[in-house]
Parts: structure tokens; C-alpha cells; sequence
């Protein structure tokens, strides 16, 4: 049953198979936040106009941080460009151990020493996609929880996971009609969405987050865009005015 309860979260992660608008959702927020009177940072615009992770130095100042998984340069680059590409040969291990290493760096560079130093992040993916996406191209969850850059972003979990539900046949029209991103990606075929969305909802998925003390909400993403908007903007509203926020459990 869902219940109400108080929280103001320090670090929100957004997750959903692609195409289910967990991105727009993710950039509905820091739009409202900046309406809020919020300064924020976009971690992967300034990464690729600059081709580099900034320096701590240069993001601290703002309120909020964006951030994404994978990022934009270095490993993340390989990993867009290359490593989840159709037919590229790699195995699971090596994409999976690339994703860590980014995650790796990205949160020893920036995301943990953010967190301490009182930043809000927003974070489009995180480990939780890999659980989900990698173990079901076969490797191990405990492999998986046990690569360095897993394990450190697991050691700092999110305080709230916003998962964006849709339909299968919703994401993969998104996908299809996407200019901006044809990538080829091994991970936007209708038979894997369709059980990466059985993982995100699987009692298995809440209760490992759970016993790690995240909040897990789902987002019903399946509305028209401007209904989508309506609701994300509401809910970052409330969730940043410290008001009770009702989670579906």
C-alpha cells in the first residue's frame, strides 16, 4: 500500500528501461529546482563541450548537481560509442567491468565529495542499471555487486529511486522516434525491455534496495508528455519543500 512519509532527499536516482522517460522526468526536476531558485550544474553538457570530468573546484558552487550514467568522456565515451553497440564482439564481463570503472570514477572524482559537501544530486542511472541490465546478459549479480565501482556506488546509495514505468510498446516508439540518439544499443530490443521491466518491478529489486534504506517510487510514464511534466514538476516541488511525499511500496 502506498504511504506518506518525510523526506528531503540528498541524492535522487532515476531509473526505468529506455525509452520510458526516466531522462525527461530527470530533467523536468532540475528544471524545477532551478525555478525553486536553485543553482544547477549539468555534469554531462559541461563534460562534453569540455571533453573532461570537471574538477571538484569547478562544480562546487552550485546547488545541484546533474549528473548521468554512463558519463560522457573517457570510459563513458567508450561505452556509448563502442562497448553496447550491436555486434561488437565484447563480452558481458568487459561491459560490465567498464561500467564500473566509470562509475569508479565518477563518484571518487565527484559525486561522493559532492554528497559530503551538502550538494543535491540527480542522477540520470546508476548501479541499480546494471543489476538489472548486465545480470540479464548473464553476468552474476554477485559478480556484479563485487566490481569496485559497484560496490562504491552501492556503499552510498541514493536516498530516493524514482523509477519510470511504461509499457514496453510506449519505450520502444520513444526509441524509435529519437533523432538525437541512434545508437544501435544492444540494450533496445523489445525482448530485453520487456524483461528489464519485469526486473525494476520484481519483489527481488525492491527488497535489495530496501535493506539498503533507499525509498523506492514509481512513476507512471505512460501519460502524455505534458501530463508527465505536470506530475514531475509537482513532485520535486514536494519533495524539495520538505512536505510528505507519497511512496508506492
Amino acid at each position: 500500500m502506498p504511504k506518506p512519509m518525510q523526506l528531503t532527499p540528498s541524492c535522487v536516482v532515476f531509473e526505468g528501461i529506455d525509452g520510458s522517460g526516466k531522462t525527461t522526468i530527470a530533467r523536468t526536476f532540475t528544471t524545477e529546482l532551478t525555478r525553486m531558485g536553485k543553482s544547477v550544474f549539468d555534469l554531462p553538457t559541461w563534460s562534453r563541450e569540455h571533453g573532461r570530468l570537471p574538477l571538484l573546484a569547478e562544480c562546487e558552487g552550485a546547488d545541484v548537481i546533474f549528473a548521468a550514467e554512463p558519463t560522457q568522456v573517457w570510459v563513458g565515451a567508450a561505452i556509448r560509442g563502442e562497448l553496447v553497440r550491436t555486434n561488437t564482439g565484447y563480452t558481458e564481463l568487459t561491459v560490465a567491468e567498464a561500467f564500473s570503472l566509470d562509475r569508479l570514477i565518477l563518484y571518487s572524482r565527484l559525486i561522493i565529495p559532492l554528497r559530503a559537501r551538502g550538494k543535491i544530486i540527480l542522477q540520470d542511472r546508476g548501479v541499480p542499471t546494471s543489476l538489472v541490465y548486465q545480470s540479464l546478459r548473464g553476468v552474476n549479480v554477485q559478480t556484479l555487486t563485487r566490481l569496485p565501482g559497484n560496490a562504491l556506488e552501492l556503499a552510498h546509495p541514493p536516498d530516493l529511486m524514482l523509477i519510470a514505468h511504461s509499457r514496453t510498446e510506449t519505450a520502444l516508439n520513444r526509441l524509435r522516434g529519437r533523432s538525437e540518439k541512434k545508437d544501435n544499443a544492444v540494450f533496445e530490443e523489445r525482448a530485453f525491455l520487456e524483461r528489464a521491466n519485469e526486473q525494476y518491478l520484481s519483489p527481488a529489486f525492491r527488497a535489495f534496495w530496501r535493506r539498503r534504506g533507499v525509498t523506492l517510487h514509481y512513476m507512471d510514464t505512460d501519460l502524455p508528455l505534458e501530463s508527465m511534466h505536470e506530475h514531475t514538476a509537482e513532485l520535486a516541488r514536494t519533495l524539495f519543500s520538505s512536505s510528505p511525499l507519497t511512496v508506492r511500496v
